[in-house]
């Protein structure tokens, strides 16, 4: 029954066709599926641990392509944090695939969260007019 409503409640995600590979079906079936319904609460969680370290970067200066990667890979338990607020919602099946490709799939993980991060909480500033 746990299994059966996880993938109920999963958005839809347009993706490409489906590719040759275990890993890629995994990433498109079941990763991006959850990282698109747990998306706000992996940015406010992320923001939490900027403000609580005093991190927040204020004002217009840009920030380093790498800032918000830099920041995921320094602190283990913020990342792992982030991966379990998606691993959390594997079925027993997904969980056991995820397990045996533990370290691609952590690294997978762990880089679509980063872009997401990235897109959302310092996104890229707007064009201005007349420039």
């Amino acid at each position: 029954m746990r299994d059966s409503e996880l993938i109920r409640i999963r958005p839809l995600v347009a993706t490409e066709t489906e590719r040759e590979g275990d890993m890629e079906n995994f990433q498109n079936q079941t990763l991006r599926p959850i990282l698109k319904l747990q998306n706000d609460l992996l940015v406010r969680v992320f923001d939490h641990h900027l403000q609580k370290r005093k991190t927040r970067a204020g004002g217009a200066a840009p920030l380093p392509d790498n800032f918000i990667q830099g920041i995921v890979q320094k602190d283990a338990a913020l990342r792992h944090l982030l991966i379990g607020l998606v691993a959390g919602h594997f079925t027993l099946a997904e969980w056991a695939f995820f397990a045996t490709h533990e370290a691609e799939l952590t690294r997978r993980t762990a880089s679509m969260i980063v872009q997401r991060l990235q897109d959302q909480v310092f996104p890229e500033p707007a064009p201005q007019k007349g420039a």
